[in-house]
This record gives C-alpha cells, structure tokens and sequence, in this order.
C-alpha cells in the first residue's frame, strides 16, 4: 500500500533551554537554542490496488477454491456424460427454484457458485494523527543593530519521528461471477452449511451435477470489505538557514523573526 504525504502541518517551537535572566536590552553575540517541536494537523491517506487481495473462503482441502462458495472439478470418469460428482459447496440454500442472484434469473433445478473479484483501487478516510514530538536545535550568531533592532543570521536542524496508523474498514466494487449448475430435476441435493459444507470426492460415488453451466456476471457496488490495520513510521530531518530580527519591545520583552530556506528529509 501507498500513503499520499501529509498535506500540510504546523510545527509549534517553545523553548526550553535559554538564558532566563537576561534583559530585553541587553545583546548576545552567539546564542544556542534547543526547542521542542509538536507536528500538529498531519493528515494521511492510504491507497492501493485490489489486484492480488484474496477472498476469503470456507475451509477446504486445498486446491477446492475455484469458487468463493464450493467449487467442481473433474472426477474420476473425466466427467462422462457431462456430468460430476467431485463437486461441493457451503450453502444448500443456493439450489431454490426461480433464483434470483445480483439482478439476473436462473432457472429451476440448479446449484449456483459464486467467484467475486475486486475491481479498482480504493482509498482510506482521510485521517489526522496525534500530534508527532520532536526537537530543534538553533544556532544564532548577531551581525549587527539598526535603529534599535538587533539582526543576524540563524542555522538550525531539526528531528521528528511520524508515525501514523490507521485500522478502518475499507470497501470497494467487485465483479461477481455466478454459474448455474444444473442436477436432475426430482433430485435433492445434499444439505450443507458454512459450518458443514458437502464436499464431494473425486473417486465418489456422489450426488452428481451437470457440468453444462450457465453463467452471469454483475458488478456489485461496496461488494467487499478490507479489514487490518495499515501503519507508516519515519524519521523526519530538517534544516533552515536563513536572517534573523530581535525587536526589544520592552525590558523583559522582545519579539524574534525569523525566516529563510526551510528543507526536510
């Protein structure tokens, strides 16, 4: 899976570590800052494709997933008279007469098997993450006052670590294939359910099934479901160089500008 970037963030510098008694007025002509930094309002989406994502199925023996519901196969005869008995499925609620399956009709007197893939791609909610400490240190070297304002020039590097986790569930179109497989009409099936599914053997004997099916497709809109959990985790670096002004507003007062290039890794 992919994650589109944060679209944008707001980074809150307080400083920890200065010299607490010096005066408004006064001027320094190197100054060494650590600041901790909060990365607020990071938003992420995750993408990706529907190829590849498996459908989960009833247990079975292995090599028996050719439907998401039951499957039929080759039996020993090599289905003489087009028909076979190496058949099974989960549900033998799937044989009603007059069945109606995702908008098409199927007739009577059949058993229908279902094999749904997705189709697409899909896309989480967008979702914010809890705010990302990190730190920065500044170094600010003094050039120069004008008229009362102080200036000079400022290199810091800085350090964040994001990590971002997102556990909602996701849904999708799919395309759903359905085959009607015929069985002599007088006949009854044998039971099944998702808990006891009929499965049937190559050697047999066993209820058998026409292999002469007919078959409808449909697309079936929020027809499946990813559930888990998807996570990024990195290293944030930063780096900015660029002018300072210290505005003394009062003694115990002054207000700081900075600005210039601003670079993250």
């Amino acid at each position: 899976m992919k994650t589109t970037h944060l679209t944008w963030s707001v980074l809150v510098a307080v400083a920890f570590l200065a010299p607490a008694t010096m005066r408004a007025e006064e001027t320094v002509t190197n100054r060494l800052t650590i600041s901790a930094r909060l990365g607020l309002n990071i938003s992420a989406k995750f993408t990706g494709s529907t190829a590849g994502l498996p459908v989960p199925i009833t247990p079975r023996p292995t090599g028996y997933d050719y439907y998401d519901d039951g499957y039929v196969r080759t039996d020993i005869s090599d289905n003489y008279g087009g028909q076979t008995w190496y058949w099974g499925y989960d549900n033998s609620a799937t044989y009603p007469a007059g069945q109606v399956s995702d908008g098409a009709s199927f007739p009577a007197n059949t058993i229908l098997m279902s094999r749904t893939t997705p189709t697409g791609d899909f896309t989480s909610p967008s979702f914010d993450s809890d705010p990302q400490p990190g730190f920065e240190l500044a170094y600010d070297r003094h050039l120069g006052k004008a008229s009362g304002v102080n200036y000079g020039v400022e290199v810091a590097g800085n350090f964040m670590q994001i990590s971002l986790r997102n556990s909602s569930t996701l849904v999708g179109n799919a395309t759903r294939v359905t085959d009607a497989y015929p069985f002599t009409p007088g006949t009854t099936p044998p039971g099944a359910t998702p808990e006891n599914p009929y499965q049937g053997s190559f050697e047999g004997p066993g209820f058998t099934i026409g292999t002469n099916f007919t078959s409808s497709s449909a697309v079936v809109a929020n027809g499946f479901t990813v559930t888990g959990t998807r996570q990024i985790e990195a290293d944030l670096w930063g780096a900015r160089l660029g002018p300072y002004l210290d505005f003394p507003v009062t003694e115990n007062l002054n207000v700081w500008v900075s600005g210039g290039l601003a670079v993250g890794l």
